[in-house]
């Protein structure tokens, strides 16, 4: 509003561009950029998986929640990390804990023209020889699943594909759905130990405005308020 405010010290703590109807619309970014202050890439972390599969597209696995999956994320057929924990299958891909923390592995793979591919064991706890070797399957997986799997794959295949079941991603959902954003303010112009500027001595940053993200569990919200703590502390 063009008014004047004096103060002694400045504390900026305007979050990411994250949920945006929260507030944090990018606005600080613009202000610490034009303090002289690097801003690094911003991209949306712990967001969920787009993909385009056919059975993606069809709906036909919708809704569907799994407890405690392994899931195997590779960039052009090269493995880049492992994540166990729950997933949802959506509308327009994968959700839950195992995908929001798989995103944070696959910031930059959608760049260029890469191919991301998950692989997605939905057995941990049974190996490979022994699903080969039952005849009937008694797996506790959800039956719309287990019907989409028997119908579309070739039975001497299932074990493979319940060890190792693909899918193809082509994207990350946006920042209005990411939890936290990755990138900010680089950490090179921040003194760790009071937050302050190393460019401008009365200007403090903390929480997602800086160029630090974690995975979900309690992580970002850690990092938010030991920093704010920390800014406040050493503020004057």
């Amino acid at each position: 509003e063009n008014r004047n405010f004096h103060f002694d010290h400045l504390i900026i703590a305007t979050g990411g561009i994250s949920f945006s109807q929260t507030g944090s619309d990018g606005s600080g970014f613009k202000l610490l950029e034009r303090c002289g202050h690097t801003i690094t890439d911003l991209k949306p972390a712990e967001v969920a998986l787009v993909s385009n599969e056919a059975f993606i597209q069809s709906k036909e696995l919708q809704g569907l929640s799994f407890k405690d999956v392994k899931i195997t994320s590779f960039v052009n057929d090269k493995k880049v990390q492992t994540i166990q924990n729950d997933l949802l299958i959506t509308h327009f891909g994968v959700s839950g804990p195992a995908a929001l923390q798989t995103s944070s592995y696959l910031r930059d793979a959608f760049d260029q023209d890469n191919k991301v591919m998950l692989k997605i064991d939905f057995c941990p706890d049974i190996s490979l020889e022994t699903l080969q070797k039952e005849k009937t399957l008694d797996i506790n997986l959800p039956k719309r699943f287990m019907q989409f799997i028997q119908t579309n794959v070739p039975s001497q295949q299932i074990p493979e594909k319940l060890k190792a079941f693909p899918i193809t991603i082509h994207n990350t959902r946006s920042f209005s759905s990411a939890f936290v954003t990755s990138g900010g303010v680089s950490l090179k112009e921040i003194d760790p130990k009071t937050m302050h500027s190393k460019l401008l001595p009365w200007l403090s940053v903390c929480g997602e405005t800086l160029d630090v993200n974690s995975l979900t569990g309690g992580y970002n919200m850690t990092i938010a308020f030991s920093t704010g703590y920390t800014a406040g502390k050493y503020c004057l």
